[in-house]
């Protein structure tokens, strides 16, 4: 991420990431905190938590979400290793078109403690690729804990 950046932050559960200063901020509700959006253009981000059962793994919970993508009329077209602050996650890469837009989402995804955390770019695929870089470095700036 390039130029001023600013850090989300939360204390139950514990955990913060940067993101770009010049964002737009939605604080939300305890399972979708945030989501953030450039100033321009029509993409946007989105956090999510899901409350899950101790020991649960990334390939126990990758239906999970591939479910929910379904039913959001939603197709997966690509599934790929990642990590968010440092821990093992999954990327699943979904389209959908949407009279005559072609819809584009990445979802990073891990496991910590007792949630799945998930930050999902979305938008329109024209101008998806423009932000995509700055989700991974999103994910990467993410810190679990005190």
């Amino acid at each position: 991420m390039a130029g001023d950046l600013a850090t989300f932050t939360s204390t139950s559960p514990a955990y913060s990431f940067q993101y770009p200063s010049s964002w737009k901020k939605e604080e939300g509700t305890s399972s979708h905190p945030v989501t953030l959006s450039p100033e321009s253009g029509p993409n946007w981000v989105e956090l999510t938590l899901d409350k899950v059962h101790s020991g649960t793994t990334l390939d126990a919970y990758r239906p999970v979400y591939r479910k929910q993508a379904a039913q959001w009329g939603f197709t997966v077209v690509a599934t790929h290793p990642a990590t968010i602050g440092g821990q093992p996650a999954l990327v699943i890469e979904s389209t959908k078109m949407n009279a005559m837009i072609l819809s584009r989402t990445a979802a990073f995804f891990t496991i910590s403690g007792d949630y799945a955390y998930m930050l999902t770019l979305n938008g329109p695929d024209d101008s998806f690729d423009a932000d995509h870089q700055t989700v991974v470095s999103m994910a990467e700036s993410f810190r679990f804990g005190g």
